[in-house]
């Protein structure tokens, strides 16, 4: 992409950003855009017609429009520049790639991130549950015992 292309994690470094075109003969295709298509996009610009009806959207369902107005177009660039954080699936686009792969690698790389937030709160947070529990098994162990002895001195007298 060029000096101006978008970083981080938005729409158009993500590879699940596609293409879709319906045509009259009923044949689909769906493909990710390639970075001719991203740049165009960035700009404000439209992308070239396909045959019937077309489609940009997430590959991963999470949101589609389809034959967008070229006045939508310009407001789409920039909605496709934001930064979703953690807040949305994301695979850096990766020329050649099919959606299937990328799927499995954005999901391993969600259990990584996922495994490093975990380890790096587990020294304070993970204490906090067991003292928990171990002051609830010494809270239950002291009413046994209590209940054992009144009954023994019970029996006693």
């Amino acid at each position: 992409m060029s000096q101006n292309a978008p970083t981080g994690r938005c729409c158009l470094t993500c590879h699940f950003l596609m293409d879709s075109h319906r045509c009259p003969d009923g044949f689909e295709a769906s493909h990710p855009l390639g970075r001719e298509d991203r740049e165009r996009l960035a700009r404000g610009e439209p992308l070239p017609p396909g045959c019937g009806d077309q489609s940009l959207a997430c590959f991963r369902d999470v949101w589609r429009v389809s034959n967008p107005p070229a006045e939508w177009v310009a407001q789409l660039g920039k909605t496709l520049r934001w930064e979703r954080g953690e807040t949305c699936f994301h695979y850096p686009h990766t020329p050649g790639m099919l959606f299937p792969a990328a799927v499995e690698l954005e999901r391993r790389a969600a259990e990584r991130r996922a495994l490093a937030a975990g380890s790096a709160n587990a020294s304070g947070r993970a204490a906090a549950p067991w003292s928990v529990v171990i002051g609830l098994i010494g809270i239950v162990l002291g009413t046994i015992l209590g209940l054992v002895l009144a009954h023994l001195l019970g029996s006693a007298m």
